[in-house]
């Protein structure tokens, strides 16, 4: 089985993804400190949406239904398929014909973060999707139950969640990808294999297997 994370591991959230939004709103007055003060506070709990991140920054006098307009921009599919890493389809096909089950964990408000793996068209690959706003133990524990005999790889870009999931769960094969999101160093100091694109992560794998 594979647990495959989506933000930052198979999509460019940043800088790509988070930088088309400001991009976006930029047009109408919002600056880089009022975007990112709006955006960073929704991030800490996984509840980010457009209205939310739009109602914050009105709070800075904007219009919300124009902000909303602006970030909605974005989130087309082909603007959404282009935020995917450029090996990511050569990835997930390549994992698929390993003929195990692929699950797809992110970890976010479920409603934006199924509009962005749909729009990216990404869904067909998965035999299983979970979308979870607070955190990814209980449907790892899950999947680990209903798999008892065979090899579970987690690939990811967090580095400490990774590494709590893999302490958590000692059946888990960890792998990060390496993401803007944590440091060289963290990478380094985790324990944990890691490398700069899918297509690395897919050798290794295969590699083991």
């Amino acid at each position: 089985m594979f647990i495959i994370d989506f933000d930052d591991t198979l999509f460019d959230t940043r800088p790509k993804f988070i930088e088309a939004r400001f991009a976006a709103v930029a047009t109408l007055g919002v600056t880089r400190e009022q975007y990112d003060i709006a955006r960073n506070g929704l991030n800490k709990n996984g509840n980010y949406t457009t209205r939310r991140h739009a109602y914050e920054i009105a709070k800075f006098d904007f219009d919300e239904e124009k902000v909303c307009l602006a970030l909605d921009s974005v989130l087309d599919s082909e603007k959404l398929r282009s935020f995917l890493f450029a090996d990511a389809s050569y990835f997930l096909e390549s994992l698929k014909k390993l003929e195990q089950p692929l699950v797809l964990l992110s970890l976010g408000d479920e409603e934006f973060q199924a509009c962005k793996v749909q729009g990216a068209g990404i869904e067909k690959y998965f035999d299983r999707i979970f979308y979870v706003n607070d955190t990814k133990k209980h449907v790892v524990r899950e999947l680990l139950r209903a798999i008892s005999d065979a090899k579970v790889w987690f690939v990811n870009d967090r580095v400490e969640q990774t590494k709590e999931l893999a302490e958590m769960f000692p059946r888990l094969v960890p792998v990060l990808k390496q993401s803007a999101r944590d440091s060289e160093e963290d990478y380094k100091l985790s324990g944990i294999p890691y490398f700069k694109t899918l297509t690395e992560i897919y050798d290794y794998i295969k590699a083991q297997s």
